[in-house]
């Protein structure tokens, strides 16, 4: 065992917080004297899994210090040593789109991009995994900068892309092209349900693959459809996770939509009850801002609607 397993398996599980703040001052150990941790992840319990979260503590300084694409190869390359393999396709969904939201006001450029993926493509048996990861990352950064085109470009035409080789037809990234039809309208509306529906009905389909085809519904231009699709949807999410801040804030933005504002007003309430108070990784204080303003419009088009009546 080593030194750093020896000392998080000392770490307090009983007492989340104290767990968490044991876990990120071993990270930010780690990170300030360029320690790359040497730790074996076992499973996907990214509440009390002490290796996991110090992991995950750790790469998220690494992105934030340098967030690029050779981070995000770097990354996928730990993972691939350092993660059981019946864990590692959640845990680089996380990672990726996760790290992307935090660090999304960098975005690499299309010719970084393609030298990034010639690099990956000299890494042989890694190289499809790498290339995915990076794809993801870079997908999410444009997911969330509502670059709809040039995220359909990359998923569609890169270079980036076709080193994914197998992994090419992953529910991830096709839910993520799905967001992007959804947003550019380049696409006609039925072709962005087509890949949504492919997505969400693939027998690997996870809780990101859900948030993804969620989100480009929610933010899709308008069509007909659109809000019961968003609200049907939302509704099948939360039979799985009951509990998922995420899948309440789609369902409210579904039943907004629908005209259905006191039902909408509950799905926001639920969205900031279940939002966990602690962690590091996403943005909890923007998450907060996001549901808080979705609260007030649905109060002021409840409002409005009373008014009008």
């Amino acid at each position: 065992m080593s030194e750093i397993a020896r000392r998080l398996s000392r770490a307090p599980q009983s007492d989340l917080r104290a767990l968490e703040r044991l876990c990120e001052s071993i990270a930010e150990e780690l990170f300030d004297t360029g320690v790359v941790p040497d730790i074996t992840i076992t499973s996907t319990d990214f509440a009390t899994d002490r290796v996991l979260i110090c992991a995950d503590r750790y790469w998220r300084r690494r992105f934030l210090s340098a967030p690029s694409l050779d981070t995000a190869v770097e990354c996928a390359r730990w993972l691939a040593a350092h993660v059981e393999p019946e864990h590692r396709k959640m845990i680089e969904e996380k990672w990726a789109l996760g790290y992307a939201f935090i660090t999304s006001d960098t975005v690499d450029t299309d010719p970084v991009v393609e030298a990034v993926a010639v690099r990956i493509e000299q890494l042989g048996e890694q190289a499809a995994s790498t290339a995915y990861f990076a794809c993801l990352h870079q997908g999410g950064k444009l997911r969330t900068n509502f670059s709809f085109r040039a995220l359909y470009q990359l998923l569609a035409h890169s270079r980036l892309v076709r080193a994914t080789a197998h992994r090419r037809t992953e529910p991830a990234l096709t839910a993520l092209r799905s967001l992007a039809a959804f947003g550019d309208r380049t696409h006609a509306p039925d072709h962005a349900l087509d890949l949504m529906r492919e997505a969400w009905n693939h027998p690997d389909r996870s809780r990101a693959v859900m948030d993804v085809c969620l989100n480009g519904l929610a933010n899709s231009r308008y069509f007909p459809e659109q809000g019961p699709v968003l609200v049907e949807h939302a509704r099948q999410a939360l039979t799985e996770h009951p509990g998922d801040h995420g899948m309440h804030y789609w369902l409210a933005i579904g039943l907004l939509i629908c005209g259905e504002y006191e039902e909408a007003g509950a799905a926001v309430d639920d969205a900031l009850h279940f939002l966990p108070a602690h962690g590091s990784r996403g943005s909890h204080a923007l998450l907060v801002e996001q549901y808080r303003l979705l609260r007030v419009r649905i109060l002021d088009a409840e409002r409005n609607a009373a008014g009008n009546r």
